[in-house]
C-alpha cells in the first residue's frame, strides 16, 4: 500500500484550515469594520445579507462621517474587488448607493495650516445613483438625482478624488421679493480628478457639462503657503438654455458669455486675470470686459459696448474686493424697450462713484426724448443707504433725500412742463409745488405723504382740467389723514363735463362738490382714515330736477361698501340697498323724470321695485312719445346677469299696444315683439332727416343676439303716416307701406303717400309719391347707413322762400357711414321766383342732421317766371342745387323765352337774356338780358321809330342797368325822363310849368297805376300773362286786356280783349322742342295767321 506523502497531508490540512477560516469569518461585517476603521466612521444598518462572492446588501443604512454630517439611506450594497498580486487582503471596495441622502453643515472652527490625512491604503469605488445632498448655511443647498461613479483612493498621507459622468441637479435659493424659490442649476456631466496630499490640493482637470454652460479649468492650491492658482481654458454660459426661467425672459433666451483666464490667490487675496464677452443679455447687444491686476487693486474694464442702440464704457475699480470705484458713460442709448413703447426714448449721460459718492449728469433732447439738457444728480452710498443729496433740472425740478433702505424724498416742481412726456403718453401741463414720501423699508402701505401741488391745462388721456389744486398733511394710507383738500376747475373725463369739482376732508369731515352749468352736486359727512365712513347731506339739482338723502347713508370706500339709502327723487321715494340689492320707486312722475334728460313733455306717473332675483316697472297716465293716458307694467326676473322677462305691456288710449317677453341679456337675448297702432317713436333714426314724423305701425318682431351683434326678424304696416322733408320743404301725408325686417336691415316696401309744399298753400296738393328703402342697423342700434327713393309726378316743390312750383321726377335720400345725402332729377312743369333785385340769398338752418350733401337737377324748357316788381321774365334751362363739405351753392344757367320789365308805367319788351349760375360759395347769380321799348318819336332824317334799350348785367343782388336808343339820338338823361314823365328832356324844357302839371303828371301816374294793376291781378289771379293798356290820354289808343297761361307744358295761349270796341284777339303758341314751333294768330279783324318758326342758335 503506497503511503501518503506528508507534503500532500500538509497542504490540503493548510487549504482545509484556510476553507474553515474563510467560511466562518463574517466578511460583510469584516468589510465594514476595515472601512470604518480605515475612514474613522460609524456605521449603523438595521440588516445585513449577502455573501463574499455576491456582495453584500445593507437594509436601512447610516454612517456618520462627524458629529454634523451623514448619510443616510434604505439601501446599499458593498462589493470586494481582489488584487491577485501577492495574495493581499482586499485593497478596493466596490459601494454602490441607491438614493442615498447626504447632509453636511457648514463648519465654523476650520484652522488653515496643513491638512492631515489617515495613514492608510484604501480604494473605494461608490456607483450613486439617484442620491441627494444638502449643505447647510445660512441658506439652504441641495444636489438632488446624483448619479455617477466615484472613486475615492487613500495610499498612505494622499487623497485622490476622482468622478466619471457624474451628474445631478443643484439648487440654488434665489431671494425674489418675500420668499425664496430654488433655482435649479442642471450638470449632465462632471468629470475631475482631486488629489490631495498634505499640504496641497491639486485639481488635475475639470470638466463640467450642463444645460446651458461648460466648465474646462485646472488648478492648484497650497495650504502651508495660503496661495493658489486657477486656470481656467473656458467657460461659457447660455441663460437661454439653462432653465425655462430664462426661456421665457426675452432679454436673457438669447444671451450668450464666454470668458477665459486664470485666478492667482496669493495670500489670501483675489486677483483675476480674465477677458471674455458677453452678447444679448438684457439690454445689452455685446460687449467685451476684462480684469487686470495692479498690486491690490482690481480693474474691471467693459468696453465696446453696445447698449440700447447706443454705446456704453464702464471702469469698475476695487482694492481687495472693497472700496470700489465705478465709471460709467453712455451716448444715444434708446430707453423705449425698457418701457415698452414703439417711439424712441434718446438719452445720454454718465455716473462716477467714489469713496461713497456719486454723481452724474443726464441729457435727453427735446425731440424724441424728454426735453432736458441737464438733469444732475449726486449722492452718497454709506453703511448700505444710498442718499441722494440732489436731482434737478434747472429751475424746473429738484429731488433730495434718501433712496434705499428707506424712502424718503422731497421733490419740489417749479412750473415743471409735462410736456416732455407728451410723445410717450398722452399728457400735458405744467406743475408747481412740493411732494415728500416716506416709508420705512419700501413698505407702501405705510407710506406717508405730504404734498401742496398746483397744474395748469392739466390733461392725461381722457382727463383734461385748466386747473387743479392738491394739498395733503401726513396721509398714511387707511390708517392716517389730517386734512386733505382737492379743487377742479374746468375738467372733463370722456363725455362728463364739468366746470369744477372739490374735495376737502378736515378732521374727519368731509364735502365733496361738483357743478355744471346749472347743474350741481353737494355731498358732506364724516370719514375716518380707514375709508368708512357716513354721508350727512347729498343734494343734487339739474336744472329742476332734485335729489336728496332723507336719512344718512354710511359707507366703507376700500371695501366697496354702502349702507341703506332714501332719497327724494322724482317727486317721489327712492330706497333701498345695495347689498343685499334692493331698491324702490313710489310715486315717481315722468316730469321729474323728463327734467333729468331735458324732455319736458313728459307726463304720468312711474314706479319700480328692483331685488336681487326680479324687478318689476308700473307707469299710468303717461303722455310721452306719442303715448296718450298710457299704461305701462313690466315683470321680469333677474338671474345670472340675465332678465327673464314674463310681461311687457304698453298701451294707451289711442289704442297703442306693444307686448313683449322673452330673455334680455347685454350677452345674448332672445325677445318676441307685438305691436299695434304704435307711434314712429320705435324708429328714433327717422328723426335725423325727416320733422315731425308720425304715423301708425302694426306688426310682430323677433329680436336675437346683443347690442353689437343681432338679428331681428318679422314684419309690419305703417298707415295714415306723415312727416315733412324740410331740404327740399315737402311735406308728405296719408302715407303707408309694408315693412319687413331682415336681420339688420328695415326695409320698406311699396311705400305710397301725397306730397305737398310746406309753407306755400297756392301749389297744388293731393299729387302721389311712391318709394321704398333700406336702412342698416349697426350695433348698439345706431343708423349710418341707408336709401330711400321716391318718385313723383305733378307734385308740389318749394326751395325755402325763393321758388316754387310744380314738377315730376325721382329723389333719392342715401346715408354712408352717417353722411345724408340728397340726390335727383326734377323736370319743372311750372316755377315761380318771387325775388327782387338785390335780395341776398341766405341758406336756413334746415333739420338736415350735422352734416349733409346735395346734388339735385333741375330741368325746364320754360315757364319759368321771375316775377318781382320789376320784371315779369320767362325762363327755361337747367340748374343744379349742389352742397359739399361749404354752404349750397347753384350751377347752370337760364335763358329768357318771353318778359317784360317795368319802369313806372312803361313796359320794356325781353328781347333775350341769359341768368348763369356759378360754382360760388354765395348763391348771385349774373344777369345779362335785353329789353326794349318804342317810343312815340321819330328820326327827324329817316322817320325811324326811336326805340329805349336797356341792357341789364351784374349780379342778382348788384343789377347794373344801362340805357341808350336806336337810332343814338337820345341821352341818357333824355332816356330817363321819357321813362319817368313820357317826355323827352327837349319837350320838357319846351312846355310850360302848367303844361307838367296838367297833363304830363296825371298821365305818368295813371300810367304807372295800369301797369302796378296789372301786376297786382296776375299776381292774385295766378295767370302767367296780365296786361292791362288803358291809353287816357292817346284818343286813337284803345283799351285793352292781354291776359297768358300755360294750358299744357307746350302750349302757351294769350288772349286780348278789346274793351272799347269788345273785338278781341288771341295767340296760340305750340312749342315742338327747343327749336321748332308753330304759331297761330287772330287779329282784331278776325284774320287768322299761321307761322312756322324755326331758331338758330349759335
Amino acid at each position: 500500500m503506497r503511503k501518503k506523502s506528508p507534503l500532500r497531508i500538509i497542504i490540503l490540512s493548510i487549504i482545509l484550515v484556510v476553507l474553515i477560516i474563510f467560511f466562518s469569518i463574517d466578511w460583510g461585517k469584516f468589510a465594514i469594520g476595515i472601512i470604518q476603521k480605515s475612514a474613522k466612521i460609524k456605521i449603523e444598518y438595521k440588516e445585513l445579507k449577502g455573501n463574499i462572492f455576491k456582495g453584500f446588501q445593507l437594509e436601512s443604512y447610516k454612517i456618520k462621517i462627524s458629529q454634523t454630517d451623514s448619510i443616510y439611506g434604505e439601501s446599499a450594497r458593498i462589493s470586494y474587488r481582489l488584487s491577485l498580486l501577492g495574495l493581499r487582503l482586499p485593497t478596493l471596495f466596490d459601494i454602490i448607493l441607491i438614493k442615498p441622502v447626504i447632509n453636511i453643515k457648514r463648519k465654523t472652527d476650520v484652522k488653515s495650516g496643513e491638512f492631515s490625512l489617515p495613514k492608510i491604503n484604501l480604494a473605494l469605488r461608490i456607483n450613486i445613483k439617484g442620491g441627494r445632498l444638502i449643505y447647510e448655511d445660512d441658506k439652504i443647498y441641495t444636489l438632488e438625482d446624483i448619479s455617477g461613479l466615484l472613486f475615492l483612493d487613500f495610499w498612505g498621507m494622499n487623497f485622490y478624488i476622482t468622478t466619471m459622468n457624474l451628474s445631478f441637479v443643484f439648487n440654488i435659493p434665489v431671494r425674489i421679493s418675500n420668499h425664496t424659490p430654488q433655482f435649479p442649476i442642471y450638470v449632465t456631466s462632471a468629470n475631475l480628478a482631486l488629489n490631495i496630499k498634505k499640504n496641497a490640493f491639486e485639481l488635475k482637470f475639470l470638466k463640467v457639462k450642463g444645460r446651458g454652460f461648460f466648465c474646462d479649468a485646472r488648478g492648484k492650491y497650497w495650504t502651508d503657503k495660503e496661495s493658489g492658482i486657477l486656470q481656467i481654458e473656458k467657460i461659457s454660459f447660455v441663460p437661454g438654455e439653462i432653465d425655462d426661467y430664462f426661456k421665457t425672459k426675452p432679454l436673457l433666451n438669447k444671451g450668450k458669455i464666454e470668458l477665459k483666464g486664470e485666478i492667482n490667490l496669493p495670500k489670501k487675496k483675489f486677483l483675476p486675470r480674465l477677458h471674455g464677452f458677453a452678447q444679448n443679455i438684457y439690454f445689452f447687444d455685446y460687449f467685451n470686459f476684462e480684469t487686470n491686476c495692479f498690486g491690490d487693486t482690481i480693474f474691471l474694464n467693459i468696453f465696446e459696448g453696445k447698449f440700447l442702440e447706443g454705446t456704453l464704457s464702464a471702469q469698475l475699480k476695487g482694492t481687495n474686493l472693497r472700496d470700489f470705484n465705478l465709471e460709467l458713460g453712455f451716448k444715444n442709448i434708446n430707453l423705449n424697450r425698457m418701457v415698452k413703447i414703439d417711439k424712441p426714448i434718446w438719452l445720454s449721460g454718465n455716473l462716477i462713484y467714489r469713496r461713497e459718492f456719486f454723481s452724474g449728469i443726464l441729457s435727453s433732447p427735446a425731440v424724441e426724448g424728454f426735453d432736458f439738457d441737464s438733469l444732475k444728480f449726486s449722492g452718497i452710498i454709506s453703511r448700505g443707504a444710498v442718499i441722494l443729496d440732489s436731482l434737478f433740472i434747472k429751475n424746473s425740478l429738484l429731488v433730495r433725500g434718501m433712496v434705499y433702505p428707506d424712502l424718503r424724498l422731497s421733490v419740489q416742481f417749479n412750473d415743471f412742463s409735462l410736456l416732455r412726456f407728451s410723445s410717450y403718453l398722452p399728457v400735458k401741463g405744467n406743475i408747481s409745488g412740493f411732494l415728500n414720501l416716506q416709508a420705512e423699508n419700501y413698505n407702501l402701505q405705510e407710506i406717508t405723504l405730504n404734498a401742496n401741488l398746483r397744474a395748469y391745462e392739466l390733461s392725461f388721456y381722457n382727463f383734461v382740467a385748466q386747473e387743479i389744486f392738491f394739498s395733503v398733511d401726513r396721509f398714511i394710507f387707511k390708517k392716517e389723514l389730517e386734512n386733505l383738500k382737492l379743487n377742479l376747475s374746468a375738467l372733463s373725463y370722456k363725455n362728463l363735463l364739468l366746470d369744477s369739482a372739490s374735495i376737502s376732508i378736515r378732521k374727519g369731515e368731509f364735502s365733496l362738490g361738483m357743478k355744471r352749468k346749472e347743474n350741481d352736486l353737494k355731498i358732506s359727512g364724516v370719514i375716518k382714515p380707514s375709508g368708512i365712513g357716513l354721508v350727512e347731506s347729498l343734494n343734487f339739482n339739474r336744472k329742476d330736477f332734485v335729489i336728496k338723502n332723507t336719512a344718512p347713508i354710511d359707507f366703507d370706500i376700500f371695501n366697496k361698501k354702502m349702507g341703506d339709502f332714501s332719497f327724494l327723487f322724482a317727486g317721489g321715494i327712492l330706497n333701498g340697498s345695495f347689498a343685499p340689492l334692493r331698491i324702490t320707486l313710489t310715486d315717481g312722475k315722468m316730469e321729474e323724470i323728463g327734467k333729468l334728460f331735458g324732455v319736458y313733455d313728459a307726463r304720468g306717473k312711474i314706479g319700480m321695485h328692483l331685488t336681487e332675483d326680479e324687478i318689476e316697472i308700473a307707469g299710468q297716465e303717461i303722455y310721452f312719445l306719442g303715448l296718450g293716458n298710457g299704461n305701462i307694467k313690466m315683470e321680469a326676473d333677474y338671474k345670472n346677469d340675465c332678465l327673464f322677462i314674463q310681461n311687457l305691456t304698453i298701451t294707451d288710449d289711442k289704442q297703442q299696444t306693444l307686448t313683449a317677453s322673452g330673455l334680455f341679456s347685454f350677452k345674448n337675448s332672445e325677445i318676441d315683439i307685438k305691436f299695434e297702432n304704435l307711434r314712429p317713436w320705435i324708429f328714433p333714426f327717422l328723426g335725423t332727416f325727416m320733422r315731425n314724423p308720425d304715423c301708425l305701425m302694426s306688426g310682430g318682431i323677433q329680436y336675437s343676439g346683443n347690442l353689437e351683434k343681432f338679428k331681428i326678424t318679422g314684419e309690419g304696416k305703417i298707415e295714415q303716416g306723415k312727416f315733412e322733408v324740410p331740404v327740399i320743404s315737402a311735406k308728405l301725408d296719408s302715407v303707408s307701406c309694408k315693412v319687413r325686417f331682415l336681420g339688420d336691415r328695415i326695409v320698406f316696401e311699396s311705400a305710397e303717400g301725397i306730397v305737398s309744399a310746406v309753407n306755400y298753400n297756392k301749389l297744388p296738393t293731393g299729387k302721389n309719391i311712391t318709394g321704398g328703402g333700406v336702412v342698416r342697423l349697426e350695433p348698439k342700434f345706431q343708423v349710418k347707413n341707408l336709401s330711400f327713393d321716391f318718385e313723383f309726378k305733378d307734385a308740389p316743390m318749394q326751395y325755402q322762400n325763393y321758388a316754387y312750383g310744380v314738377g315730376s321726377g325721382s329723389f333719392t335720400l342715401t346715408m354712408k357711414d352717417g353722411l345724408t345725402s340728397y340726390n335727383g332729377i326734377i323736370n319743372i312743369q311750372e316755377g315761380i321766383v318771387p325775388i327782387e333785385f338785390g335780395t341776398k340769398f341766405e341758406e336756413a338752418e334746415e333739420n338736415a342732421g350735422p352734416d349733409w350733401r346735395m346734388n339735385l337737377k333741375l330741368v325746364g324748357e320754360r315757364n319759368i317766371w321771375l316775377r318781382n316788381r320789376d320784371t315779369d321774365i320767362e325762363f327755361g334751362g337747367e340748374v343744379y342745387i349742389i352742397k359739399d363739405q361749404g354752404p349750397i351753392s347753384v350751377l347752370g344757367s337760364l335763358e329768357t323765352k318771353r318778359g317784360n320789365y317795368y319802369w313806372l308805367n312803361h313796359i320794356l319788351k325781353i328781347t333775350q337774356g341769359k341768368v348763369n349760375f356759378l360754382p360760388e360759395p354765395k348763391i348771385d347769380p349774373e344777369l345779362d338780358f335785353w329789353a326794349e321799348l318804342n317810343t312815340r318819336d321819330r328820326d327827324p332824317k329817316t322817320n325811324q321809330e326811336i326805340r329805349i334799350i336797356l341792357h341789364c348785367s351784374g349780379r342778382l343782388t348788384e343789377p347794373v342797368l344801362e340805357f341808350f336808343s336806336e337810332p343814338p339820338l337820345y341821352s341818357e338823361q333824355d332816356i330817363l325822363t321819357y321813362l319817368n314823365l313820357n317826355i323827352t328832356w327837349r319837350e320838357l324844357e319846351s312846355m310850360k310849368q302848367g303844361e307838367y302839371m296838367g297833363r304830363v303828371l296825371p298821365q305818368s301816374i295813371l300810367a304807372w297805376l295800369e301797369s302796378d294793376v296789372s301786376r297786382r291781378l296776375r299776381a292774385y289771379t295766378g295767370l302767367d300773362y296780365l296786361r292791362i293798356e288803358a291809353p287816357i290820354f292817346e284818343t286813337q289808343e284803345k283799351t285793352k286786356l292781354t291776359v297768358g297761361k300755360y294750358i299744357s307744358r307746350n302750349l302757351f295761349i294769350t288772349y286780348t280783349y278789346d274793351l272799347t270796341s269788345f273785338s278781341n284777339e288771341f295767340n296760340v303758341e305750340y312749342f315742338i322742342d327747343d327749336r321748332n314751333e308753330i304759331l297761330i294768330k287772330r287779329d282784331g279783324t278776325g284774320e287768322y295767321n299761321l307761322q312756322y318758326q324755326y331758331r338758330i342758335r349759335f
